[in-house]
């Protein structure tokens, strides 16, 4: 059977599995996900109110009964930016699992924009992986329907298939 790792992330969390195997009392086993790292990204899970001075950009005024002229903080960059070094420390968490269970083929499920982030980097990883991708934000999901629900894309193994137990 292939060796899968499967990633789960949108720009606050990243959850990385790997396909196991798990026996039956018939001698055949099981693919299950098993959880191998949870990341968070912090600085996206804080409140705009804890990043920024002012919780909203808005308009200043000028001389009074004047125009005003809007104001740009730049957080839509800095939002970019933090999801730009989330998925590099991603990509760098996906090589240290994969090395150590020699995974060949990679599952990336993220939200659009996230697999967006994902995809510069991840470029690294197309050599040593066959990579597949789904643009779905599947974090909040169970490993359980994460797996179910990769699986009717086919993407992976159903667990309700039996395969050999590797010896």
């Amino acid at each position: 059977m292939k060796k899968y790792c499967v990633v789960v992330a949108d720009s606050a969390r990243a959850r990385i599995y790997s396909l196991q195997i798990r026996e039956t009392p018939d001698g055949s086993g099981r693919p299950y996900l098993h959880s191998e790292r949870d990341m968070v990204n912090p600085g996206r899970r804080a409140r705009d109110a804890e990043v920024f001075t002012n919780s909203r950009p808005g308009t200043r005024r000028g001389a009074p009964g004047g125009p005003g002229h809007g104001v740009d903080d730049h957080r839509n960059e800095h939002s970019a930016e933090l999801e730009r070094r989330f998925a590099n420390d991603i990509v760098d968490e996906i090589k240290r699992v994969a090395s150590s269970g020699s995974c060949t083929n990679l599952v990336l499920a993220a939200a659009p924009r996230m697999l967006g982030a994902l995809r510069s980097p991840a470029c690294k990883l197309q050599r040593a992986f066959d990579v597949a991708e789904l643009d779905r934000d599947l974090t909040k999901l169970t490993p359980t329907d994460v797996h179910d629900h990769l699986a009717a894309k086919e993407l992976i193994p159903p667990r309700s298939r039996s395969v050999e137990v590797p010896r």
